[in-house]
């Protein structure tokens, strides 16, 4: 395990995380311009300090990695500063909070939330998610506070598009507007669901692609 402050030099292009099973401790707020993680089961542990994602796909995911992010504020500069590569790509988020200084969109793979998670802006900001197979776990509470836009929008083939492992856990939806696909809608017939002041709902009939992927 490594505990410190990541620094990257003015001359690197990016830092990459290769490597399984290995948590990374942060002692200080890190800001990155590009971190490209190829891995499985890594933890960075924020302490409660904060990653700032100042680029576009600073945060890229290679096919079949998972990065767990826990103890941490990240805050997002760029519309795709989050960038998982595949439907194999897998986030994990816990104890954490998302601030959107920009849109956020997740086209492809997966999310997962764990403990309390909180999705925040200061102005009208949208969240799109994307992909598929997105989690909420065990006891796991995700709140989207007012003026969040979300947009739940299947856009790859994923057997399940959002998963509440049980009936602890629980999405939070706090004055926000919802578009949500017809074909999705179902997950809100439970009771994981809580609306309140004043959310407003919008149904689309089939699935709309934010935009087209940028290959490179």
């Amino acid at each position: 395990d490594i505990f410190g402050v990541i620094s990257v030099g003015k001359d690197d292009d990016y830092l990459k995380i290769l490597g399984n099973n290995n948590t990374i401790g942060l002692s200080e707020n890190q800001t990155f311009s590009y971190l490209k993680v190829t891995c499985k089961n890594v933890t960075i542990d924020c302490a409660d300090n904060t990653i700032t994602l100042s680029g576009s796909k600073v945060l890229c995911l290679a096919m079949g990695s998972e990065l767990h992010l826990k103890n941490c504020t990240v805050n997002i500069l760029n519309n795709d500063a989050l960038f998982l590569e595949s439907e194999l790509s897998k986030l994990i988020l816990e104890d954490s909070t998302l601030d959107l200084y920009y849109n956020c969109s997740v086209d492809k793979g997966s999310v997962e939330f764990r403990g309390n998670v909180l999705i925040k802006t200061s102005d009208s900001k949208s969240l799109m998610l994307g992909g598929g197979n997105h989690t909420i776990k065990s006891g796991g509470v995700v709140t989207i506070s007012s003026g969040v836009s979300l947009h739940m929008t299947p856009s790859t083939s994923a057997e399940q598009f959002f998963i509440f492992e049980d009936s602890t856990s629980q999405l939070i939806l706090d004055g926000i507007t919802l578009t949500i696909d017809e074909n999705v809608k179902g997950l809100f017939a439970g009771g994981n669901v809580v609306m309140k002041n004043g959310c407003i709902t919008n149904t689309i009939k089939k699935t709309i692609l934010q935009e087209v992927r940028d290959p490179s």
